[in-house]
C-alpha cells in the first residue's frame, strides 16, 4: 500500500477524528511488509496529494515547505505479532512495502470514530451505499453501529 492519509480517501466523514485498529492476523515484520508509519504526522493536517515514496518506499512530501516547521518525515517499522492490535489516526502518514517472503500477512481493520461524525458527502468511499442519514446527520445505523457510550443505560 503506497503511503496515504486514510481521511482524505474517505471525504464522506467529518471530521477527521476516526481512529483504526488494524488487528494482526499474522505476524506482520519487516521481511513480510509490515505496516510503516511517521510519527506525529496526525498532527501536520492532510497531505494525502503530496505524500509520495522513495524507490525503497521512504516516504517524502512533494511540498515540503507546507509541513509545520517542527515537521520530521521519518518513517518507522509498525511490528505486530499476530493476535496484537495497532491503533493509528486518520491523518497517519502509513503504507506498507510489497511482502516479498512466503509468509502471509493478513489483518483485520476495525474503524473508530466518536458519536458527533457527521456525513457529509463529497466524493465516494466504498461504505457509502451503507449510509442511510441526510447530509450533515451524525452517521448511525446497522452499519455504524454504538460501541461504548458514556451514558450507558442500566
Amino acid at each position: 500500500t503506497h503511503w496515504h492519509q486514510d481521511h482524505p480517501l474517505w471525504p464522506i466523514i467529518q471530521p477527521a477524528d476516526l481512529v483504526s485498529a488494524w488487528v494482526a492476523l499474522d505476524d506482520a515484520v519487516i521481511e513480510n511488509g509490515c505496516m510503516w508509519m511517521v510519527p506525529g504526522s496526525h498532527k501536520w493536517g492532510n497531505h494525502q496529494h503530496d505524500l509520495a515514496n522513495t524507490p525503497d518506499f521512504m516516504p517524502y512530501h512533494r511540498q515540503p515547505e507546507l509541513l509545520p516547521e517542527e515537521a520530521k518525515v521519518e518513517a518507522v517499522p509498525f511490528e505486530i505479532k499476530k493476535g496484537q492490535v495497532g491503533y493509528h489516526h486518520c491523518l497517519t502518514w502509513h503504507g506498507s512495502p510489497h511482502n516479498r517472503s512466503e509468509r502471509k500477512r493478513r489483518a483485520i481493520a476495525v474503524h473508530y470514530m466518536p458519536g458527533h461524525t457527521r456525513y457529509e458527502p463529497d466524493g465516494s468511499h466504498p461504505m457509502l451505499s451503507y449510509v442511510t442519514v441526510n447530509k450533515g446527520d451524525i452517521l448511525m445505523g446497522d452499519h455504524f453501529p454504538v460501541v461504548y457510550s458514556s451514558a450507558a443505560t442500566r
